[in-house]
């Protein structure tokens, strides 16, 4: 790939207007120094106004020394937003880590990229829109849109956006693929109560309304502090014969081999005992794991490239540095990558997750959505419709909260202030409001239903 490091700004910009809307491959490039093999597919793609995606084929490994090649290709992809920051970081990232051949002196050092010589396998080089016409109902409504799904988590999750993005792209990517050598993993951070788990919990239902009902996910819920002891190991993957736990089950092995089609949530990873985490680094690499065999001495395979394995952490705690754009994916994942090693975990186990994820603490704008949120939720399990609140009554319940940073804290001082007024009232079938503080009162609102607002 030694002509796209020396190529200009210019030679870039005339190459991402010939693109299109395809995705253009080219095959059999030299990588950079300590990449196995060293050779493989690169591809461009246009990706908003004025950025490109550069992609690299999956199943690198790299014995080199640059973080950002690491995570290129471990993710295999990386977004640039500028055609300037494209060229920056192959001139400054990629063109020191190659082995320097003969591969351009026939051009001159002049390049036209729109000419380069493309992969003749069209499987990739294609025009999406014209794929899109050709496909049945059937098959357009299997595939996944981001933004669709990211739209479906958000009824659930406020004020994580850029997590959400960033999930709702990989999951759409990776569902899409024909075949999966290796499940897809996530790792959130972030403080207790910001929706972490919560995110993982509405991820299945999520997938299966933006598909239309094409994909359908199971969710197993696993809280590591139940296995920090070393002989709760078993209870997950089996016990060989012989040992305690022997043909009692194992929950994770189980619920795979009833459904490869499953989130798993590893609710505080860090918590679990360290066997458990070298299992897993295994099982997120190969997609496979092994397990005894009920009633017999030997084992089975269970393969588990179809799932999606989503760990939580309160490892990071606090906000996003200043010095990190929020947006910026990479920079995010990056940070957290060298943040969990500093923290103890194996950089073997760090490099074989797809996907790190900050959540972040809760603006003041997201609390006063998650408290009508929350209330909505509680009036709804007493059967109360509520149309509006008085703003006077969300700034009362937040200064109430000692911990506003948790939606679970909120939502049990709201259930604590209004209980006892929601099962009083008696008429259940027209809308209320909801006034105060001094004291809370539902007041009927006959005029005025529809969508919870917060009242001018």
């Amino acid at each position: 790939m030694y002509q796209f490091t020396v190529a200009s700004i210019a030679d870039f910009e005339n190459f991402r207007a010939s693109l299109g809307t395809t995705c253009n491959k080219f095959s059999d490039q030299i990588l950079p120094r300590g990449c196995h093999p060293s050779r493989g597919a690169i591809g461009f793609e246009q990706s908003g106004e004025s950025g490109i995606v550069l992609f690299v084929q999956r199943g690198v490994t790299y014995q080199g020394t640059s973080e950002q090649i690491q995570q290129w290709l471990v993710s295999g992809e990386k977004r640039f937003e500028t055609i300037e920051t494209l060229t920056k970081w192959l001139k400054e990232e990629i063109y020191p880590q190659l082995p320097i051949q003969h591969e351009t002196q026939s051009r001159g050092g002049t390049f036209n990229l729109s000419a380069l010589d493309k992969e003749e396998n069209n499987t990739i080089i294609t025009d999406r829109d014209e794929v899109t016409s050709l496909l049945t109902d059937q098959e357009k409504q299997s595939l996944v849109d981001p933004e669709k799904l990211k739209t479906e988590l958000e009824k659930s999750i406020i004020g994580q956006s850029p997590s959400l993005e960033t999930i709702s792209e990989d999951v759409s990517r990776f569902l899409l693929k024909k075949e999966h050598q290796e499940p897809l993993t996530f790792f959130a951070v972030g403080p207790p109560g910001v929706g972490k788990t919560l995110t993982a919990n509405k991820l299945a239902k999520s997938i299966k309304e933006a598909s239309n009902g094409a994909y359908s996910y199971k969710t197993l819920l696993l809280h590591m502090n139940e296995y920090s002891e070393e002989h709760r190991v078993s209870q997950l993957f089996g016990s060989p014969q012989g040992y305690v736990g022997y043909n009692e089950g194992a929950q994770l092995a189980d619920a795979l081999t009833e459904e490869p089609h499953t989130i798993v949530i590893f609710d505080e990873i860090e918590k679990a005992h360290p066997k458990i985490h070298q299992v897993l680094m295994n099982l997120f690499n190969t997609g496979t794991f092994s397990t005894p065999t009920k009633g017999s001495t030997g084992s089975r395979e269970i393969h588990c490239s179809q799932a999606i394995f989503y760990c939580t952490s309160n490892i990071l705690r606090g906000e996003i540095p200043p010095e990190l754009d929020r947006e910026d994916s990479w920079a995010i994942d990056m940070y957290i990558r060298k943040q969990v090693v500093a923290a103890g975990w194996k950089s073997e186990i760090v490099d074989r997750i797809n996907r790190f994820l900050w959540f972040s603490v809760l603006k003041q704008d997201d609390l006063v959505s998650v408290t009508l949120q929350e209330l909505q939720k509680i009036c709804e399990s007493y059967s109360v419709q509520l149309s509006s609140v008085e703003p006077k009554v969300i700034a009362k319940m937040l200064m109430g909260v000692k911990d506003t940073s948790s939606v679970r804290r909120i939502a049990k001082h709201i259930e604590q202030q209004l209980d006892v007024r929601l099962l009083a009232v008696a008429d259940t079938s027209i809308p209320y409001r909801l006034i105060g503080p001094n004291p809370y009162q539902l007041v009927p609102n006959i005029q005025k239903g529809g969508v919870l607002c917060l009242e001018d």
